[in-house]
């Protein structure tokens, strides 16, 4: 099973533009090495705000919708609580460069595709950004509360995985 349909995601004429069948549903992002969901430091609204990863809560600001963006599985991951998207900072490509969430637009920076070696639901990937091509990690491989998300090269390394998680939806309550 292709990941876009793990994510419900109908690819057929899918799109930003409310294409897609995500929109109504709620991810959490937990990092397989930590354990803990990728967050904005402080439920922050603004642009450039930073990411971190702090332990998994259902409040919006840890949660986070797919939206496609092509047919070649690419796409925007907006945080649900500021309709902000995960990308990189000042569109950078080298390792470390910190996670931040800026409004959505088309740039490739703010996409990113998922990559796994299974296609089982409940499986792990890595989020590569199309940008750099660097993979969302915490920094250093940290377990800690508040560790940095950044962008590193995509190796096996367990904090360049994350588990997707649906959290909320219509068929959840919320």
């Amino acid at each position: 099973m292709p990941w876009s349909e793990v994510l419900g995601v109908s690819q057929a004429g899918g799109g930003r533009d409310g294409g897609g069948d995500v929109v109504g549903l709620g991810f959490q992002l937990v990092n397989v090495n930590s354990g803990k969901c990728l967050t904005t430091v402080g439920a922050a609204m603004a642009d450039n705000a930073k990411l971190n990863q702090r332990t998994c809560t259902k409040e919006p600001a840890y949660r986070w919708r797919f939206l496609p963006v092509s047919l070649g599985g690419r796409f925007v991951i907006q945080n649900v609580k500021s309709g902000k998207c995960l990308t990189v900072a000042g569109e950078g490509r080298d390792d470390n460069d910190f996670a931040v969430q800026f409004a959505c637009d088309g740039r490739p920076a703010r996409q990113w595709t998922l990559k796994s070696t299974t296609l089982l639901p409940s499986s792990d990937a890595q989020l590569a950004n199309v940008h750099s091509g660097k993979c969302l990690t915490i920094a250093g491989g940290s377990a800690a509360e508040s560790g940095v998300a950044v962008q590193y090269q995509c190796d096996g390394e367990r904090s360049r995985r994350w588990t997707v998680r649906l959290v909320a939806g219509p068929f959840l309550g919320e």
